[in-house]
């Protein structure tokens, strides 16, 4: 059976992959919503213009 050894971790490296992880995850779920946003004006312009409504915007 092979040993590993796992190392423990300083504070400040934990607290470094944690705000990593945290700023990842932040940079992740910004794109999800822009992405998000940018589908929904999509479809709401291409529905406006297909019934010909006139919005200002």
């Amino acid at each position: 059976m092979t040993e590993y050894h796992i190392p423990y971790l300083s504070e400040d490296e934990k607290l470094f992959l944690n705000t990593t992880a945290t700023y990842s995850q932040a940079r992740r779920t910004s794109s999800i919503e822009q992405t998000r946003l940018l589908v929904f004006l999509l479809k709401t312009a291409t529905l406006h213009a297909t019934c010909g409504s006139d919005i200002a915007m």
